[in-house]
Parts: C-alpha cells; structure tokens; sequence
C-alpha cells in the first residue's frame, strides 16, 4: 500500500505516529514501501507535513520515493536536509519538477545521489524545455560509479558532440552490464551519442529516444563519419528488444538514421513506438519516415505503436505499411485520419490479436467473404472514431477468439431496418468476457453527416450461445 494512498486523516496524524510506541517500527517497516507525491495530493500534502524532516522520520525504510511537483519548484528546496537515513533503504527515486532547481549545478547533482548507492531505477524530470539537464560522458561515468546498482535511467539532458578525447578512450570505457533500460529526452544533435551507450550498455533491453528542439539546433547535416565508429563494434545493441522514439516533423530524419543504425547492427527490436511530437505541416510523413522504420525491424516486430498529438491528423496511406510484419501481435494507432478495412488488416498480419485505433473509420472492404473462418483474434480497442456496421459481422465471423472490445466515442452507422427502426449489430459467434461502451451513437448509413443519431441501444443475446453454436457447426 501506498503512503499517498491513505486517507488525508490518517495522513494529518503521521507526527503523532512517530511517538506511539513499541509499535511504530513495525508499523513503519511493514506499510511505509513507497511515497508518491504527485500534483493532485501536493498541497494538502506539504500543509499537513509542513517540517520536511517530518517525511525523513515517517518514513525511514522507503523503497521507492516519487515526487512530481508543480506547485513547489523542487522536492529538494523543500527538503534540503540530508537523504542519508535512506542510503540502505532507497532503490527507486523519481524527481519531476517545474525545474531542476538544485540539480541544475553538476556538483550538487553528484553530492545529493552519493547519498544514495543502493538506486537501481533514477529519473529526474522537470517541465522546463529550456533548462535541459548538462550532461555529458564524464558525468555518466561518475553517475554509474555513485550509483553501481543503477540499471534504469530517464534524464532529459543536452549532451553535446563527444568531444577527440572522448573519442579516443570511448572502447575503453567500463561496461554496465546489468543497465537494461535508457529514456532520454535529447536537446542538440548528439548524433555520436549512441556510439557511448553501445559499449557502456551491452545488455540494454529498452531504449527510449526523444528529440527536442532548440533554436539554434535545428539545422544541423548527417555526419557520414559517424557510421564508421558503428562499424568497428562486434555487435551494438545485441539485446535490445523495445524502442520508443519521439521527434517533431523537422527532426524525424534523425530519428530514422538513430534507427538505421540499429537496423544496420542487426537488432531484434520487438516493440517499437513511434511519437510524433507535433502537428504534421504537410501530408503524410508516415510515408517518408516510419514507413522505413518500420520495414527495418520487419521479420521480428512484435508490438508497434504510431501516435500523433491530437486527432484526426490526415496521413494518406497508400499502401498497407505493415504488409511484411507477419510477427506483430499488437498494433496501435493514435489519432491518425485514416481508414482501416479489417480484412486488409487481417490479411497483412495474420499474427495480430489486440488492435487500438483512434480517430478514423473502421470497416471491411466492400464484397468480403463471411464463410466461418478463425483469426486469432483477442482485443479491440476503438475511440473517436467512424465504424460501418458490417465490421462487428464480419468480426463475429473471422474473429470468433475475441474476448474484449472497448468502444469510446464510437460512431456506428448502417442500414435501418424498414420494419422495427433498428439498427442491427450481429455478433453471432463471439462470447465477450469484457465490453466497455461510452458515448456510443448510431446512424442510419445515409446520414453522411451524422446529424441525426439513434441513442437508444439495447444489448442482447438471442438464441444458442455462442458455444452452442459451435457444437452445432464443429460436432465432435
């Protein structure tokens, strides 16, 4: 359980419990694991704990500490004391802030984490775009020697060019075999930056890569010689699995030639997660960017994601852009303006058993087959989008696996029956074990502007059940 989980009450009562006896230190030891102060409980939290010390002596066997802050600047103003009665206790720490306060000085960086050597998982986050964290080589050298435990790290961070140096002693550098994942919200054009983290992390498992953008960083030319430190190392990135990058319009080359070399190193990414950061200026950049990214890591991908800021961004897809990822299993796509026909869809990824889209229109293509077929099929996740009603037909029939549909904001039109007025979704041969319905409206198909909704629904099943159904079509 959760300290932030409490009651406000109870929490208002924690300086009395400091001084209740031989029970304290089991009560504390047993309840008292993790501490998250996030912007909806910071204010009554801090007016309730007014002496930061207060937290230190609640809580002396915390094993995990977050703190994400909006209203006070940092966690560390508020408690400048010393963290030193956490050093045996503390693994997982998290600092969100509307800046760095403190940590923005390298040295009072290093100090505060040498309190704390047993970390295994560090982020230090704040919302300021324009005070990235300074951090380069030398700093991730000392950070790992204060903290060797360290195997999960997220930083935003301005890491600049690797400098001759740096260059020169780069494969000779102490790896950390057991860091597996790295999140990195990168200022500049560190382009050399992947080349440190492929001899210092050997097993990393998951990386995730975020470009921000600043003025005088914008423009910037590929660096061909790059490609020739990469050649020089045996395998880069041999146990990565899962890959998460995030640009805007104007940087998202970079990513692609930050993917390029994974491609280049034989990785065997089975999650990839592409975010675009900003609204697209002109048409479908899926086409030029994530297109390649995705055919990189064909033969292994397993989980893909595409996800663009707000709704309904128009991307003209020309072409089913996953026709060779016969592995993936799961695929989300976030308010993307683009029509999927499940058939297609099914046809391109015979793998695929959960599907999350939002912010187009779902339907079949017209003439397709609804002979009684099996596509492993499992869950569908739909929101703010368009559906014809021969979509839930055509999944009772080739989707006869699927155990779960959530329909948020879902727009349903189809043909009114002349004789009862409805509108008639059949799922004859599906057994659902989870459906969640809100704000769902239903249209007569010629309503082209859906203007004119039915918002009456009933959901019933008639006749056999499903698995009566199949007996009768599949007899032992």
């Amino acid at each position: 359980m959760l300290a932030s989980d409490l009651p406000l009450e109870i929490l208002s009562h924690l300086k009395i419990s400091r001084h209740r006896g031989s029970w304290q230190p089991v009560f504390q030891a047993s309840l008292w694991d993790d501490l998250h102060i996030s912007p909806t409980n910071e204010k009554l939290f801090f007016d309730l704990l007014d002496d930061p010390q207060t937290i230190q002596q609640c809580f002396p066997n915390l094993r995990g500490f977050a703190s994400m802050l909006r209203y006070k600047e940092d966690i560390l103003s508020f408690m400048p004391g010393s963290w030193n009665v956490w050093t045996s206790s503390l693994r997982e720490l998290t600092i969100a802030s509307l800046s760095l306060g403190i940590l923005s000085d390298k040295k009072a960086t290093m100090k505060f984490l040498s309190q704390l050597p047993g970390l295994s998982l560090l982020n230090l986050i704040h919302y300021n775009p324009h005070q990235p964290f300074q951090f380069g080589m030398d700093e991730f050298e000392k950070l790992h020697k204060l903290l060797p435990r360290l195997s999960d790290l997220s930083l935003i961070v301005k890491p600049g060019p690797l400098s001759k140096k740096d260059l020169s002693i780069i494969d000779k550098v102490q790896p950390i075999h057991h860091f597996t994942r790295l999140n990195l919200t990168v200022f500049g054009t560190p382009y050399q930056r992947p080349f440190y983290f492929a001899y210092k992390y050997p097993n990393l498992r998951s990386l995730e890569w975020e470009n921000s953008v600043e003025s005088d960083m914008i423009s910037g030319t590929w660096d061909s010689n790059i490609d020739k430190l990469f050649e020089v190392l045996p395998r880069t990135f041999g146990k990565l699995e899962s890959v998460i990058v995030g640009t805007r319009e104007t940087l998202a080359l970079r990513v692609t030639h930050l993917l390029s070399y994974l491609d280049r190193a034989a990785v065997s990414a089975k999650h990839l997660n592409y975010r675009y950061l900003s609204i697209p200026a002109g048409p479908d950049p899926a086409l030029r960017t994530t297109e390649p990214c995705i055919t990189m890591f064909s033969t292994t991908l397993k989980r893909f994601s595409l996800t663009y800021p707000t709704c309904f961004v128009r991307v003209y897809v020309k072409k089913p852009i996953f026709e060779y990822c016969h592995c993936l299993t799961e695929l989300n796509l976030i308010n993307l303006d683009i029509i999927v026909e499940l058939d297609v869809l099914f046809n391109c990824l015979p793998s695929l058993t959960r599907f999350t889209f939002y912010g187009g229109i779902f339907s079949v293509s017209q003439g397709v087959s609804n002979t009684v077929s099996n596509h492993g099929f499992l869950k569908l996740n739909l929101k703010s989008i368009r559906v014809k009603f021969d979509a839930f037909e055509y999944m009772s029939f080739h989707c006869r696996e699927l155990r779960a549909m959530d329909l948020i904001r879902v727009k349903v039109s189809g043909h009114i029956s002349q004789s009862t007025g409805n509108i008639l979704l059949n799922m004859p041969y599906i057994i659902l074990k989870s459906l969640n319905i809100c704000n769902m409206q239903y249209f007569d198909e010629n309503d082209a502007e859906y203007q004119f909704p039915i918002n009456i629904m009933r959901v019933s099943q008639q006749g056999n059940s499903g698995e009566e159904r199949r007996g009768k079509e599949n007899p032992q």
